[in-house]
């Protein structure tokens, strides 16, 4: 018995309800799938080829043992529990040509269509059923059509649509080169789940159609987002990087002591949640010119750190921070417009603006091991409750006294200058180890018992600017005002 031998061609509707050929034993060709026509084989095909001659449907209800071959834009669909064997080809000569449905579980270890020669979808995810691709898949789309499971072992080279609220398991080192969708109609459906190093080169979800869960971060991995991802969470699930390349549009959740990073020009929207269960857990790294709209982390549940400030960059906070840490990693200005719940450390030259009645709990140093470095902004009202700068260790300025504000200092301050740069009121209560300097006719206050170590001068270029009040026992450690520019 020699195999390979004899052709089965169903020239139109039909069924065979036997097994076609057998192992060692199976046919050269079989045909069907003709255009309109719906052609069912009940067992096992045994071929060396199975082709698909037009537009028509072919079920299988049991495995095919040879290759498939698309020759039109036919539809096979397989049976749950079946599997191909041989490869999955596109030989129209036309790309995205062929659909291939899956009905239930499947285990596929062949490459499915090739490099300009896709097929047009690919259809798994069936609720209750698991699809496991072994080898790449190419599919102008493979379609999630329901709340199963779909493994890409090596990778997807198209899109990927949730027809349902399905599970999709992107293998380590393997990419998604097109867009992910939600097409469900229903805002939050689907999970997509990076299982190692991985890249999404395209945009995940969209504005109203976000997936549900995108989850990252295996430990020691690195997961990368070329495009803007929408999703309710983007759970970080151990201690690996997440690279964000573009905006977030949804909650950032560490579920590990993971690294995400925003790109340049990247924006937040949504909170940033330590989910870990340990207080400090969890590093945000703003990489260049970012925002991040929401708070960052809780009480008893802050991160670790958050990184800013990058030369020539703009970053802007717009909730309170919980951190055991921010570090102000360059010479960019970072604005925080809610509180800071930790410690702000300056690395470099750079420059943090307070916003209007916002605050800072932990000490704000220097730790640049150059004195005189590093720039906070008082824009408004606020109190400071934390040391801010050390012997040896300065900022080079702190600005505050905008007009009609309060600024209260409650701990010591260092700094090269303490710029007055309104015709506010700051407040003194702990000592000012730092020249002051007048640019408008604010008043300073030092309270009982302290000491301003440094010179006050009046540079408003007005003649009687600027009035310092110490309100009990105190000292001044420093020429106050000067010829043609007195207090």
């Amino acid at each position: 018995m020699t195999s390979g031998q004899g052709t089965l061609v169903l020239a139109g509707n039909g069924t065979v309800s036997a097994q076609v050929g057998a192992s060692g034993a199976s046919l050269k060709e079989v045909s069907a799938g003709a255009d309109t026509t719906t052609s069912t084989f009940s067992r096992d095909i045994y071929a060396y080829d199975m082709n698909i001659i037009g537009t028509g449907t072919v079920a299988v209800n049991g495995s095919i043992i040879g290759s498939l071959s698309y020759q039109d834009d036919g539809e096979v669909i397989l049976a749950d529990g079946k599997t191909i064997a041989g490869s999955v080809t596109n030989d129209m000569m036309v790309d995205a040509q062929g659909t291939l449905t899956f009905d239930g579980s499947s285990m596929v270890s062949v490459t499915v269509g090739a490099a300009g020669a896709s097929l047009k979808t690919v259809n798994a995810g069936a609720t209750g059923a698991t699809v496991w691709f072994l080898n790449d898949l190419y599919a102008q789309t493979l379609n999630v059509t329901g709340m199963g499971s779909v493994i890409l072992g090596d990778g997807l080279n198209g899109a990927l649509s949730y027809d349902g609220d399905g599970f999709v398991t992107l293998s380590d080192n393997m990419t998604i080169t097109g867009a992910v969708t939600n097409d469900t109609a229903v805002d939050a459906q689907g999970t997509l789940m990076i299982d190692g190093n991985g890249t999404v080169a395209g945009q995940v979800g969209s504005a109203g159609a976000s997936l549900k869960d995108v989850n990252a971060g295996v430990d020691g991995k690195i997961a990368a987002f070329s495009g803007d991802v929408y999703a309710e969470h983007l759970n970080v699930i151990g201690t690996g990087d997440v690279m964000l390349n573009a905006d977030l549009n949804g909650s950032l959740s560490y579920d590990g002591d993971g690294i995400v990073t925003l790109a340049d020009n990247g924006t937040i929207i949504g909170d940033v949640a330590n989910d870990t269960g340990a207080d400090l857990q969890g590093v945000l790294n703003l990489a260049g010119n970012g925002t991040v709209v929401g708070q960052i982390g809780a009480a008893g549940s802050a991160l670790k750190q958050v990184n800013a400030g990058e030369e020539a960059t703009s970053s802007t906070f717009s909730g309170d921070i919980y951190t055991q840490i921010m570090n102000i990693t360059g010479t960019g200005g970072v604005l925080l417009d809610g509180n800071l719940n930790g410690v702000l450390s300056y690395q470099d030259d750079g420059v943090v603006t307070l916003a209007d009645e916002m605050t800072i709990t932990g000490p704000v140093t220097n730790d640049t091991l150059t004195d005189g470095q590093g720039t906070l902004i008082i824009a408004s009202y606020a109190t400071v409750s934390a040391q801010i700068g050390d012997t040896g260790a300065a900022l080079k300025a702190v600005d505050a006294g905008a007009d009609t504000t309060e600024v209260s200092f409650t701990a010591d301050v260092y700094a090269q200058t303490l710029n007055v740069i309104g015709t506010g009121l700051v407040t003194f209560e702990a000592g000012l180890n730092a020249a002051v300097s007048y640019d408008d006719d604010g008043v300073v206050v030092i309270a009982d018992a302290m000491t301003l170590t440094g010179a006050v001068t009046n540079d408003t270029g007005v003649n009687g600017q600027g009035a310092l009040v110490l309100a009990g026992n105190g000292a001044v450690v420093g020429q106050v005002g000067s010829a043609g520019a007195s207090l």
